[in-house]
């Protein structure tokens, strides 16, 4: 199904947000792109819903923090800003 992502609002991460989420161990800022099962680029912080960060940031509001754990690695993230893919020039 071919989706345009303007379903995303700004009160929770959903599929078509971009959220902000700072590292709790080392303080980095990164952006994500929260887009279906089919479009990860990781390489351009392009993830899928069904990634584990993808997973544990659904439905997650601004100021929220979520354990992930990929792999032997667990990194503890809070969300500092959420916005919509749709919202993109």
């Amino acid at each position: 199904r071919i989706t345009d992502f303007k379903e995303a609002g700004l009160g929770q991460v959903s599929v078509g947000s971009i959220a902000a989420v700072r590292n709790l161990q080392d303080s980095n800022t990164v952006t994500y792109k929260i887009l279906g099962a089919w479009d990860s680029d990781p390489d351009n912080q392009i993830i899928a819903y069904k990634t584990p960060l993808g997973q544990a940031l659904l439905g997650r509001k601004l100021g929220d923090q979520v354990k992930v754990k990929i792999g032997s690695s667990e990194e503890t993230y809070e969300i500092v800003s959420i916005g919509r893919h749709a919202d993109q020039a």
